[in-house]
């Protein structure tokens, strides 16, 4: 018998959750595909001799203002408890290790004492970080219109641009911008505007998720349960049943099923989106835009768990720069240039035991492993097999350059390639979906097909935030104005002492 739903969302990850939740939460009867065995996406968690790790949720801003207000929305708090992390920036040609403050005033402060002679350019800098945040309207759930509005003139501006126009350069320019190691984009192509609506959370109060993206799983677990979504794992849409008025209100699933609903949102990459749909709505422009999209950079991770006590070890995340050139490190051109985030961690294991886990992730373009495209995981043979353990060597010397105590002491679980993301999670294996290049049109909101929508980090801004903000956008449109306000408002009344 073919069921019928209201809403039909494809992808699982923290995009599709969030939608999922919040369309439910209306009343509306949802469903929610997944192509993979286990839902979740990159806010997975696996675990190695019984050891838990991220899949590639490892840290984000403080739960508050506009996050804080989504959590709220989907009622995870106070379900989420997060721990304050240090941030370290190392400049590996330079030999220089710097230490954040917590507080974006306090991190402007200290790099103003650390360069005094630019002290006025980094003050500028921080202003028109917190200019363009403070004035994004996308930010503020509650204000009234259309949540995409106030485009700023920093949107047609790139980071490199503005960088110059004040005349930042050396170790200076690159603190600025090392952020871009959290959105994947060159300088010269992220707008300015982007770039501090990524960076200024996480430079002002960066933690992690205690039980990091599992946390968020579990989460939603609860709530779909308590909402009655309907969730169905390894099935997605086989084929697109168009009705009238380039419709489409029926689909054959994967897993042999029909079904019906009012609206579709695709929570998933651009490319599957195009694959999805069918060929009478994949013009040649459609196409073409979307094969313009550029793909972000990817992760080669190693996962590892310090053996015995160790005084030193503290929660934190280190971005190790191999060069201050931060341009180099994000575009393929520089295979040399790399930048490797450095994650510690207490986690409590299957046996009830606490554990110091090391996760090192690495930034890798597509041409690295381009020769094991074809392979799937776990059949590709020595010669891939030896590029690991290169590249697992390699991640562990970085490491021993700034923990050198941990040298004898790391005990390595696993690693994971680019082609390990891309067989898991996505097409491509990117970390950020595409990258989000000033003056580029992404896939967002409606798509050819009337009633179908897509989302998603490549849509917005990348990361979980971006990710889960595409989704709160799409929903306003999609349940209108008056529903959208009286669902916020009763948040901010629960909210009220």
């Amino acid at each position: 018998m073919e069921k019928e739903y209201d809403y039909l969302v494809v992808g699982s990850g923290v995009t599709g959750m969030t939608i999922s939740l919040l369309l439910a939460d209306c009343g509306f009867r949802v469903l929610l595909l997944e192509k993979s065995a286990v839902i979740g996406g990159s806010m997975q968690r696996f675990h190695r001799c019984g050891i838990p790790f991220d899949t590639g949720f490892h840290f984000t801003a403080a739960l508050t203002g506009c996050m804080g207000d989504m959590v709220r929305m989907l009622k995870f708090s106070p379900g989420l408890e997060t721990i304050p992390i240090r941030t370290n920036l190392y400049l590996a040609d330079r030999k220089k290790l710097f230490h954040l403050p917590r507080g974006r005033s306090r991190v402007r402060d200290y790099f103003c004492s650390l360069y005094p002679a630019e002290a006025e350019k980094i003050r500028r800098y921080f202003e028109t970080e917190k200019r363009i945040f403070e004035n994004t309207p996308l930010f503020n759930l509650r204000e009234d219109g259309f949540a995409m509005s106030g485009i700023q003139q920093e949107d047609f501006l790139s980071l490199k641009t503005y960088l110059d126009s004040l005349g930042i350069s050396g170790e200076v320019r690159s603190l600025l911008a090392s952020f871009t190691s959290c959105h994947g984009t060159p300088c010269g192509e992220i707008s300015l505007a982007n770039h501090c609506r990524v960076s200024f959370g996480l430079l002002d109060d960066l933690v992690r998720v205690k039980g990091s993206g599992g946390a968020f799983v579990e989460a939603f677990r609860r709530r779909a349960a308590e909402l009655g979504i309907e969730i169905r794992t390894r099935c997605t849409i086989e084929e697109c049943i168009p009705s009238e008025r380039l419709r489409c209100h029926r689909v054959h699933l994967t897993d042999g099923s029909t079904v019906s609903f009012r609206d579709c949102v695709m929570t998933i990459h651009p490319l599957a989106v195009a694959e999805l749909l069918p060929e009478r709505f994949r013009s040649g422009l459609f196409l073409e835009r979307i094969r313009e999209f550029e793909e972000g950079c990817g992760f080669f991770t190693l996962f590892g768990v310090l053996e015995g006590p160790c005084e030193t070890f503290r929660q934190e995340l280190t971005s190790s720069f191999s060069t201050s050139d931060i341009d180099k490190v994000m575009t393929p051109d520089h295979p040399d240039a790399t930048a490797t985030g450095i994650m510690l961690t207490e986690e409590t294991g299957l046996d009830g035991a606490q554990y110091r886990t090391v996760t090192a992730f690495e930034n890798v373009f597509a041409p690295e492993t381009a020769q094991w495209n074809a392979t799937r995981t776990g059949r590709r043979g020595t010669e891939y097999d030896r590029y690991k353990q290169r590249k697992v060597r390699e991640m562990e010397r970085k490491i021993y350059e700034l923990y050198p105590e941990f040298e004898g002491r790391l005990r390595i679980l696993d690693s994971a390639s680019m082609l390990t993301y891309r067989d898991y999670l996505s097409p491509c294996g990117s970390a950020y979906g595409i990258r989000q290049k000033m003056g580029q049109h992404n896939l967002f909101g409606k798509l050819p097909i009337r009633n179908f929508y897509v989302a998603g980090q490549s849509a917005l801004l990348p990361g979980a935030m971006g990710a889960m903000l595409s989704a709160f956008v799409i929903w306003r449109k999609m349940v209108g104005e008056k529903l959208y306000l009286r669902k916020i408002n009763e948040v901010a009344e629960r909210d009220e002492p």
